[in-house]
């Protein structure tokens, strides 16, 4: 098939009119006008209702202390003192009773290294 002409009638008997863009406010006008016309006891509320839901959503946060190393007695040894201290709790009765088998037969020969100086 050999198409000679392709004409479409309709369009050449239709007039385009021509684009007339609209103007539109920008929103950040908006947003000025609107603070402006809410009176001080307004904005004074509505400062009240935010810092009292900040409060609210501050005391239902809970941390979670249930992990062994956040308890106290679970601290990290930061100090010289603290490790002579543990080191003699190696040699004590209690330790021997409860926690030898815990620590893998740890001696105090094996950590000494640590704390020489």
């Amino acid at each position: 098939m050999r198409v000679k002409e392709a004409a479409n009638a309709s369009s050449q008997t239709r007039v385009i009119k021509p684009f007339e863009p609209k103007k539109i406010e920008k929103p950040e006008e908006k947003k000025a006008e609107k603070t402006e016309k809410l009176s001080e006891e307004e904005l004074l509320w509505r400062a009240v209702i935010l810092n009292e839901g900040i409060e609210k959503a501050a005391k239902i946060m809970h941390t979670d202390n249930s992990h062994p190393l956040s308890a106290p007695e679970n601290a990290p040894i930061e100090t010289f003192d603290e490790a002579l201290k543990e080191l003699r709790f190696v040699n004590s009765e209690k330790f021997k009773r409860e926690a030898a088998k815990a620590q893998a037969n740890i001696k105090i020969e094996d950590a000494l290294y640590l704390f020489d100086e």
